[in-house]
């Protein structure tokens, strides 16, 4: 069973504020995303390496309130090991990943 990625807790409840999608044709170990979220001027930059099933859902606002980041290293897939998740019916953003980091 997949358990929630300790990173962040409760990402649903931050507003998402910017996403940097960084991609290299040439060097795909360097492409990544970032994503800043802030929560009641607590701001979080979190950077996922290596995303890929990448979602971004028709109509999505930049709402986030379904959010959820899960460890998935127990499923051991190849260079995977994170999954954010989208648990409401509202249009998310989805994606695997490497891993996640937080940055200043």
């Amino acid at each position: 069973m997949d358990k929630i990625h300790s990173i962040i807790d409760k990402p649903h409840t931050y507003d998402l504020i910017d996403i940097h999608w960084h991609l290299n044709q040439d060097d795909f170990s360097s492409t990544y995303i970032d994503l800043t979220l802030n929560k009641e001027g607590v701001i979080k930059k979190l950077r996922f390496d290596l995303p890929v099933q990448i979602n971004i859902g028709d109509g999505f606002s930049g709402n986030i309130c379904g959010m959820e980041i899960f460890d998935i290293t127990s499923q051991q897939l190849d260079r995977i090991g994170v999954e954010v998740r989208n648990f409401e019916q509202d249009s998310g953003i989805t994606f695997k990943a490497n891993k996640v980091i937080e940055i200043k």
